[in-house]
């Protein structure tokens, strides 16, 4: 046979193997879910606040309760085919949502900060995604407003306030079984903490002289990781913390009976999960983005697959470990039909989701780097300017609004330090780095690393994963919309 008609048959034959591959592809991928898609965001929830999750009852035996403070919670972990925790991408609540929005490191979407807490472009969200396979998208968010400014909000459809609760009910259990997907934004249960009597009692425990109120601003006592907490400032921020879980976990009872209700709820896909957990004096500061420790960083991750598609439903790796929070997105996408984009975290069922990346910016001097796998974490600290005592106490009075000399010092460091972020690679900053390793323990506390080799080989591997993510000289992407401050 001559050469060029050899060639020929050989071109037609790779042909035909190519479109069987295709074909074999498209028969092993499992049909679109074409029914409600929700995802539910709390702020603060930590893991070991959820009873379904093996938190003790009624918040400990130090306040006398023998209810879990998480009932509603419980019962959808029951009836969930995942059930576990996440690790947040950060612990800074704005870079945390936007990671769960995007699937992308804080980084690589560019919300690093409350001063730089605007989306870059060109970021896709999860409801920009969701449109694009034939969804509509709503969203019902506690900060409408801010949410819609930091771009957090590009590709839905409706945007309305999630308070008051009886429009969203209404619009819940009216839901039918069609392509829409909704996002529910709660603020619970971080600060500010509020004294819910009822829902003590309900609960059966009440602790005495607890304040009604402590603001994020009247946390600031408190926010010095040079002075430990007192027992007694340990107590009271703890109760009023569980007394907010429970009362966001009474709001998400009423949204999900509502969901119930509707003729779509047997082929609900639903989420929930929360953007980052909460401190409360475990490494001396309160609420989030002062580190990357456990408390901060895990947080609860429930999905409940519609049980007719549970055959099409990602494979489970076996033991349940904590999962990347950021893979939520590429999951959804996935179960929709559609194709994430190469740079975001991989869907549930992939292996190295349970190893995780978390980046936390502009804090005391630098940044943190955090590297989680097989129940080991480390942490590597790079630094751009030398650590400041004050610096903690300063940022929270900014972030809260307030004013002062103290204040202005701290917009001035975060400038400076904002600017060195943009003319500096984040890695590996300008001094020798801070290294230290963790054991996550089963009862969810932390057991020391001293093995040095083991130590090195975890960094080495902090630093290959971060390469791989954040190319060296990639630079902080620009924002969709003009940078400006955010008071929390």
């Amino acid at each position: 046979m001559p050469r060029c008609a050899l060639a020929q048959v050989l071109a037609v034959l790779l042909m035909a193997l190519a479109a069987c591959a295709r074909t074999d592809d498209a028969a092993k991928a499992p049909p679109a879910h074409r029914g409600p898609v929700v995802l539910v965001t709390f702020e603060g929830l930590r893991a070991d606040a959820v009873g379904g999750l093996g938190s003790p009852p009624g918040g400990g035996e130090s306040f006398g309760g023998q209810t879990t403070v998480t009932p509603n919670l419980d019962r959808l972990i029951a009836e969930a085919w995942w059930a576990g925790t996440g690790i947040a991408a950060s612990s800074d609540s704005l870079p945390a949502l936007a990671s769960l929005l995007t699937g992308l490191q804080p980084w690589t979407h560019g919300v690093i900060a409350p001063e730089r807490a605007v989306l870059a472009e060109p970021v896709t969200t999860l409801a920009e995604a969701m449109k694009r396979a034939g969804y509509e998208t709503r969203g019902f968010l506690f900060d409408r407003q801010g949410r819609e400014r930091l771009g957090f909000t590009q590709g839905l459809d409706q945007v309305a306030d999630l308070v008051p609760f009886d429009r969203v009910t209404a619009e819940l259990a009216s839901l039918s079984n069609r392509p829409t997907f909704w996002w529910l934004d709660l603020r619970l249960p971080t600060a500010p903490y509020r004294r819910f009597d009822e829902v003590a009692e309900a609960l059966g425990w009440l602790p005495d002289e607890l304040p009604q109120l402590v603001t994020a601003r009247g946390l600031t006592e408190v926010t010095d990781p040079g002075v430990p907490w007192t027992e007694d400032q340990r107590w009271v921020y703890r109760a009023l913390y569980l007394m907010n879980v429970a009362r966001a976990d009474r709001q998400l009872g009423v949204l999900l009976d509502a969901l119930r209700q509707n003729q779509g709820w047997d082929d609900t896909l639903l989420v929930v999960t929360s953007s980052r957990g909460e401190e409360l004096g475990e490494y001396g500061l309160s609420m989030g983005g002062g580190s990357l420790g456990r408390v901060l960083i895990e947080v609860p991750l429930v999905i409940r697959w519609p049980r007719a598609r549970l055959a099409h439903a990602p494979a489970k790796t076996g033991k349940t470990e904590p999962l990347a929070a950021a893979a939520i997105f590429a999951t959804l996408v996935k179960a929709v039909g559609g194709e994430p984009a190469p740079a975001t975290a991989p869907a549930l069922g992939s292996r190295s989701t349970s190893r995780v990346l978390s980046e936390l910016y502009m804090i005391d001097g630098g940044h943190e780097i955090s590297w989680y796998r097989d129940g080991l974490q480390v942490i590597r600290r790079n630094r751009l300017a030398a650590p400041d005592p004050g610096f903690y106490r300063a940022r929270a009075l900014v972030d809260t609004g307030a004013g002062g000399r103290a204040a202005q010092r701290a917009h001035a460091e975060l400038a400076a330090l904002r600017e060195k972020l943009e003319r500096i690679s984040p890695f590996p900053g300008l001094d020798d780095p801070e290294v230290r390793a963790w054991q996550w323990t089963e009862d969810r506390g932390l057991a020391v690393l001293n093995d040095a080799a083991l130590v090195g080989q975890l960094g080495a591997e902090l630093e290959a994963a971060w390469r791989q993510s954040h190319p060296d000289d990639l630079p902080l992407r620009p924002p969709r919309l003009p940078v400006a401050p955010i008071v929390r």
